[in-house]
């Protein structure tokens, strides 16, 4: 498989996803604006799946469907097992599924949702705003609206209005992922990267996952860029709770094209994955291994002709063995901040506007006083990017069942120590340097 440089297999065509609705060619201007409301009180209902949307909208519009519904027209319902049929859904299904939505229709007024979203901080986006993704708005697969928590664009007209130019809007977009079994090496990498590339005003794009993602997140909220992070639920579901948190509060965005009240399903987690390769100019994998989440992502960066790269790891790393086969595939080399700015400056994505309001370059020493005795025999039994089981650490530190627990107990309170899956690892320091042009893992 080369990575490097793909096709775009078919600009323009619809390609339909699980539970996301797809733009395929484009969406009506009249659907952005005079008719947004309704768009996104359809793209809210339970179940709504691409082909059914169409279907419902045909060249009458959202409006025309909405009212449709409200009524319980049955033509409505004919509209929708049309679009339903080739999915395998059985007529009693799909009658059900339309009474469902006529009952919330002929209950709830359009701009009475919307402005309820928008009083929990919700703001729908329509492909083709200026707030909505750019790269992934020109890309098979996109949706047609996403959900958008935090980060409100500056100036926008109200929350049934297109949307403003969030602070973000035309600057180029770099994705970076990996895997949740990070180790301390490939966060400190993740984290330095984000940060250059958010100081340089380039647009982050991740997950709201552990591991890599959050070093990501953490990264890029230093340094002062646009952050956006993609949910595998429903924005109003703030889940995981911290990770949310903390983007919307540092001044990010949490995006997805979950309805409003959808749960974090199972499902949903690789169709977000695959969201995230099309929702950037460039892909970076900074760690992952040959299967899992950042694969996925690959995989749908690929079908679009997103380029890739990758951050080379240990050779003994299990986290580093899918990211370094990458590599061997042909996959772009990044080691440091100019490397992912060169593969955007190939790539066509807009000019990065260096110091375009970033916050400036300097040094962070938070490092914590190193412990002594014996939490720091314990300690030194510990390694960053293994995990060590218990028994390991008696026999290298010498120290009995009972002091060696507490001392761990010490260390992972202390913040020098985390638990695993199997035993512990050791933290890494949080001393750093914040670099816009270089890594210093």
């Amino acid at each position: 498989m080369t990575v490097a440089t793909a096709p775009d297999p078919g600009a323009g065509r619809v390609v339909p996803l699980a539970g996301g609705v797809t733009a395929g060619a484009g969406v009506p201007d009249a659907w952005r604006t005079e008719e947004r409301r309704e768009l996104a009180a359809l793209c809210g209902l339970a179940a709504m799946t691409p082909r059914r949307l169409w279907s419902l909208c045909g060249p009458d519009g959202p409006r025309a469907a909405w009212r449709a519904l409200a009524r319980g027209d049955v033509r409505a319902a004919a509209l929708a097992a049309g679009g339903a049929r080739r999915s395998g859904a059985t007529t009693a299904r799909l009658e059900r599924l339309v009474a469902r939505w006529h009952e919330a229709a002929a209950a709830t007024r359009p701009e009475d949702l919307v402005e309820g979203w928008a009083r929990q901080g919700i703001e729908v986006l329509v492909a083709g705003d200026d707030a909505f993704p750019a790269p992934l708005a020109r890309r098979p697969g996109a949706p047609v609206v996403l959900w958008c928590a935090g980060a409100r664009p500056a100036g926008a007209a109200g929350a049934d209005a297109p949307s403003s130019a969030w602070p973000g809007g035309g600057a180029p977009c770099v994705a970076l992922t990996g895997t949740r079994s990070s180790t301390a090496y490939g966060e400190r990498v993740a984290s330095c990267l984000a940060e250059g590339l958010a100081a340089a005003g380039v647009e982050v794009v991740t997950t709201l996952e552990a591991g890599i993602d959050a070093a990501v997140r953490a990264g890029a909220l230093r340094g002062g860029g646009p952050l956006s992070a993609l949910a595998a639920a429903g924005v109003d579901q703030r889940q995981p709770p911290g990770a949310w948190q903390a983007v919307v509060e540092g001044g990010g965005r949490v995006l997805s094209d979950a309805r409003v009240g959808a749960r974090p399903e199972r499902w949903r987690f690789p169709h977000r994955n695959g969201m995230l390769g099309r929702s950037a100019d460039a892909l970076v994998v900074v760690e992952a291994h040959t299967t899992g989440g950042a694969m996925h992502a690959v995989e749908a960066a690929l079908e679009v002709g997103v380029a890739v790269g990758a951050v080379p790891g240990s050779v003994h790393s299990p986290s580093s063995r899918g990211s370094n086969a990458l590599l061997l595939d042909g996959a772009h080399v990044v080691r440091q901040v100019e490397d992912v700015l060169a593969v955007l400056a190939v790539s066509g994505a807009p000019a990065v506007r260096v110091g375009g309001g970033a916050r400036p370059v300097g040094v962070v020493d938070d490092r914590r006083p190193a412990p002594d005795g014996v939490d720091g025999a314990v300690l030194a039994a510990l390694d960053e990017e293994l995990t060590v089981h218990l028994d390991r650490v008696l026999a290298v530190s010498g120290l009995s069942l009972p002091i060696v627990a507490a001392a761990l107990e010490r260390l992972v309170d202390g913040g020098h120590a985390r638990r695993a899956v199997g035993g512990y690892l050791r933290a890494p320091e949080r001393g750093h340097v914040r670099c816009a042009d270089r890594l210093q893992p």
